[in-house]
């Protein structure tokens, strides 16, 4: 199977791509600036605010699926620089379902929690979305685009990926585990709440999503989250329990606290029954997935 993966250098798509390349899948990568550094996948360098060299790929590389993890994550960032994000965000990932529906592909895209404005938590695929940064409002429309463009796809949004980082990317644990690490005082929010999603439970996902491709009915829209909802404060003191570091470094602030606009949802956990149902999605706790990562340092 041939599976182009857009943003395999960054940390979720490196994940994705060393999985899927380990059973030997044809893995083809469109990263901007880096290698994703793995054995057996093809880097095509492309830099996404540029469609037209797309079509050249997609015609090259003759995907069987496209796995869509590239985007402009930094919320202050997309905000700085909106015009960009709109290209990376919005204008590639139309191109990229065109493609696809053209070649009838099978797009996975990947979307996030923070499409919620986080004012109740507990989301289902069925809940209105209402984002709040522009960030999540790119992401937002990204997902009504690849909704339009082709009716091959599904829409996956993921909650608060961790785990081992990538040779050029890493996850929220990395500035956190750092912080431990030094001796230093460590940030973190009581009232903001996620349903944290080791990587590794994520990539399994998309190779469910992948081995039913062709089996009906697809599943177009879907939740990706840990079992637990929890808080900035409660990952940061199962991360010392884990890693053997003292929790009093954590400093407790609510996100009003903070000093500037944070610009970020309270409380986006997910409901997940949808993919425990009809994917046999059983994540681990953030204990688990944190304890599993250990085996590998």
């Amino acid at each position: 199977m041939n599976i182009l993966i857009t943003g395999a250098s960054g940390f979720f798509g490196w994940h994705i791509a060393s999985t899927l390349t380990a059973q030997h899948n044809k893995v083809f990568s469109i990263a901007h600036r880096n290698s994703p550094v793995i054995k057996d996948v093809q880097w095509i360098p492309h830099d996404l605010r540029y469609s037209e060299g797309v079509d050249k790929i997609f015609e090259a590389v003759q995907p069987d699926v496209v796995i869509h993890t590239a985007a402009m994550t930094s919320v202050k960032e997309c905000d700085t620089n909106r015009k960009d994000a709109m290209i990376v965000n919005i204008k590639s990932t139309e191109r990229i379902a065109e493609l696809c529906d053209r070649g009838n592909v099978y797009l996975i895209y990947a979307s996030t929690d923070l499409v919620f404005d986080g004012t109740r938590g507990n989301y289902s695929e069925e809940d209105p979305t209402n984002p709040v940064s522009f960030y999540a409002r790119t992401k937002r429309v990204a997902e009504e685009v690849v909704q339009s463009f082709t009716t091959n796809h599904t829409i996956v949004r993921f909650a608060l990926l961790y785990g081992s980082p990538s040779p050029h990317s890493r996850s929220f644990l990395g500035w956190m585990g750092d912080g431990f690490r030094n001796n230093e005082p460590v940030t973190l929010f009581t009232d903001q709440f996620r349903t944290p999603l080791y990587v590794k439970d994520a990539v399994y996902l998309i190779e469910k999503l992948i081995e039913q491709k062709d089996t009906p009915p697809r599943i177009n829209l879907i939740h990706a989250g840990g079992p637990e909802r929890l808080s900035r404060v409660d990952i940061g003191r199962i991360y010392c329990g884990v890693f053997g570091f003292s929790d009093s470094l954590i400093q407790e602030i609510k996100m009003e606290e903070k000093g500037e606009v944070v610009n970020d949802a309270a409380d986006v956990s997910l409901v997940i029954e949808k993919a425990r149902t009809f994917l046999n999605f059983n994540p681990k706790t953030v204990r688990e997935g944190l304890e599993d990562m250990k085996k590998y340092m």
